[in-house]
């Protein structure tokens, strides 16, 4: 039944994953068109994934089908079932600016985005009905649409097959080796001190040295570190058989921290050094991949692949990776296995900490070797595989890097025209109840133009201690920020949405741990829907998401398979500017927010800006609040921005977005692996072209 998926699978793959790259670049597509009895015409598109003659693919796991869906008479209601069972999980309404830019004379096409949300395990392999049930105002209608299941439990087999190693290639490589000089040698550290039985350690070790020994890149050499036990002599003799000179014995006690160093200075002759764990695998091409990075790029520092993980019940997983991402590294050593580093980065480790095989399970070590973000490859694809025990992702308790003694005022500047009374009042009691950090001033800019003097609403702002901002111009968010900016009297600006309601009593003291950073633009938090799913968690890009889409946006917590997505603080290439924390020198020396997108994208802009100039932008996983989307600004159209916005980067993400591992499906924003992606072997760097 497998294989008769997979071939399945493969008949798609040019087609599927082929618009999945261009569609929205292509046209917003044009959808199933029909007239009602009545007259009313009816418009319906999915957006994701990308439809096969009429068919949508939903692969293993919980799925997204996304789109849009017009009435010249507006619509509604829209319900959908699945075999004639009620989808669960269906949110209508979302912004749609394209939408409404191409079909402008239909009502609320604006509002028109649509999601539901599969859980394809409790469905058999195969062709399923998928009916949309559309209410307008005067008849129900129906549109019917074909789903194809894959239910693949071997995801990763299925990404290993498509990329494996051909052994014929081996002369291909070796060509493009020939005109190397000088080739690089990589220096690797073998870690002997590792808990269990020497027969099993020397069958573990041996498997690794053979993986080296079938490198189509040659110039290496394996140190063994020994700390508390040595090899058994026939083994060392074996060793040297077999690899020649290439393996050394290095033994130190635990006292002997500046020995190691003087050892390695003297004996090491390669410019780089990495670490491997008994065990490891490296693919044929892994050195040969490494070794082309750094004769293309010899500034380089640091070098880390992707990997197939093995846990203890011999189950094999890929670990696609981000790009360089310190913040994340601090409290999970997502580097894995397989990198490198120049030489002099890892000495000045071991002028800190002499236990090596801290290096394996704690890679925040990595962060202190002072690695200029900017010469950090992440090469796309798998090139070792080994045994990784269970890592805990560390408690979020630990992790609050703000000084005692700091304690800057932030100024919280917040546009409003309380379009619902009860959502305001909310969002003012939840900061001002809930919030620990207390060295704060809440801006609140009421626009005259939406807002008129003698609206009883106004009775609202009188009730908490905020200041008052009166404006009267036509709604433009950012000229609304810039101007609350001017008023404020913060060394550190939040601009929040007034649709906002705070769960974390230390929202302000996480983000501002990282905004204080030199290298830090903006701060975003992790925002949920009222029902707890997932509104915001960063935003990725691509290709086919120029506007950018959020990460993890309409799964829950329990429904994430990458715990370190949903829960860890990390980079990411940007966030919401529903809640967006930065400094006061960093926003005016970008010029603050562009008043040219006065309603959407403007924070995707200034994120983008940010990013241009080298600095990081950070998901504080820990700053959770709940935001009733859409409120702040209900009904303003917004399709003049998306138009500037991909004018201004369409071309900024032609190798994709360095926080987004280009082996996943980019239409799904839950980190799910592209089973029939072609993996690259060309490094990629975090900055933004």
């Amino acid at each position: 039944m497998l294989r008769k998926i997979e071939r399945e699978l493969r008949r798609f793959k040019k087609r599927i994953f082929h618009q999945v790259q261009f569609h929205h670049n292509s046209s917003i597509g044009v959808g199933d068109s029909f007239l009602t009895s009545t007259g009313d015409s009816i418009k319906l598109h999915v957006d994701s994934p990308p439809t096969d003659n009429g068919k949508i693919p939903c692969f293993s796991g919980l799925g997204l089908i996304k789109g849009w869906v017009i009435a010249k008479k507006g619509i509604k209601k829209l319900n959908c079932t699945i075999d004639d069972q009620n989808v669960d999980y269906l949110l209508f309404g979302f912004s749609r600016p394209d939408v409404a830019a191409a079909y402008p004379e239909y009502r609320d096409a604006d509002k028109s985005g649509f999601c539901l949300k599969i859980n394809a395990q409790v469905f058999e392999n195969g062709e399923h009905d998928l009916r949309f049930y559309i209410e307008t105002e005067e008849e129900n209608s129906c549109i019917a649409k074909k789903i194809q299941i894959y239910n693949l439990d071997h995801i990763s087999q299925n990404w290993l097959e498509n990329n494996k190693w051909l052994e014929h290639e081996r002369y291909r490589f070796l060509k493009i080796e020939k005109n190397w000089w000088p080739k690089p040698l990589f220096s690797f550290l073998f870690l002997w001190d590792i808990p269990c039985h020497q027969e099993e350690k020397e069958d573990l070790f041996s498997q690794t040295l053979l993986s080296l020994k079938n490198q189509v890149y040659s110039e290496w050499e394996v140190f063994l570190v020994c700390s508390q036990s040595k090899p058994e002599e026939s083994f060392i003799q074996a060793l040297g058989k077999e690899f020649s000179c290439r393996v050394k014995l290095l033994f130190f006690s635990e006292d002997q921290k500046e020995s190691i160093q003087t050892a390695l200075l003297q004996h090491c002759k390669g410019r780089w050094l990495g670490i491997l764990s008994a065990g490891d695998i490296l693919d044929p091409r892994a050195l040969h991949t490494f070794a082309q990075v750094v004769y293309e790029h010899p500034e380089e520092e640091l070098i880390y692949c992707d990997e197939l993980e093995i846990d203890e019940k011999n189950q094999k997983r890929i670990f696609f990776k981000p790009s360089w991402s310190p913040t994340l590294l601090s409290q999970y050593p997502y580097i894995g296995k397989l990198w490198i580093v120049r030489k002099d980065r890892f000495l000045e480790v071991l002028k800190k900490d002499f236990e090596l095989t801290r290096l394996l399970s704690d890679q925040s070590l990595i962060s202190e070797m002072g690695i200029d973000p900017s010469h950090v490859t992440h090469i796309p694809f798998v090139l070792c595989s080994g045994k990784r025990v269970g890592i805990e992702i560390k408690k979020e308790e630990n992790f609050l890097f703000l000084p005692k003694e700091l304690c800057p005022k932030i100024s919280i500047i917040m546009p409003t025209i309380i379009k619902r009374e009860d959502v305001v009042e909310r969002c003012f009691r939840s900061i001002f109840e809930k919030t620990t950090y207390s060295h704060f001033e809440l801006l609140v800019i009421v626009n005259r133009h939406y807002l008129a003097e003698n609206d009883p609403k106004r009775q609202l702002l009188e009730r908490f201690p905020i200041r008052k901002i009166s404006v009267d111009f036509p709604y433009n968010w950012s000229r609304l920020n810039n101007l609350g900016k001017e008023e404020s009297q913060g060394e550190i600006l939040l601009f929040l949405n007034d649709d906002i309601e705070v769960l974390s009593p230390r929202w302000l003291e996480t983000m501002l741990s990282y905004v204080i950073k030199e290298d830090v633009g903006a701060v975003g938090a992790k925002l949920y829907y009222p029902d707890m799913s997932i509104q915001h968690g960063g935003i990725y890009f691509s290709q086919s998401l120029i506007g950018g889409e959020h990460i993890l946006r309409y799964y829950k917590d329990q429904e994430i398979s990458e715990k370190w997505l949903g829960e860890l603080d990390r980079e990411c290439t940007a966030v919401t500017g529903a809640c967006l924390m930065v400094r006061r020198s960093i926003f005016e020396n970008l010029g603050g927010f562009d008043e040219s997108l006065p309603v959407a994208f403007n924070d995707v802009d200034f994120c983008l800006r940010a990013r241009r100039l080298g600095l990081r932008n950070i998901f504080c996983a820990r700053a959770k609040l709940i935001h009733y989307e859409g409120m702040s600004r209900a009904g303003i159209p917004e399709e003049n921005d998306y138009k500037l916005l991909v004018k201004r980067w369409a071309g900024a993400f032609e190798n994709g977005d360095p926080y987004w591992n280009p082996n996943l499906l980019d239409y799904m924003p839950n980190w799910t692996p592209n089973p029939l992606a072609k993996g690259s072997l060309r490094g990629r760097k975090t900055f933004l072209k």
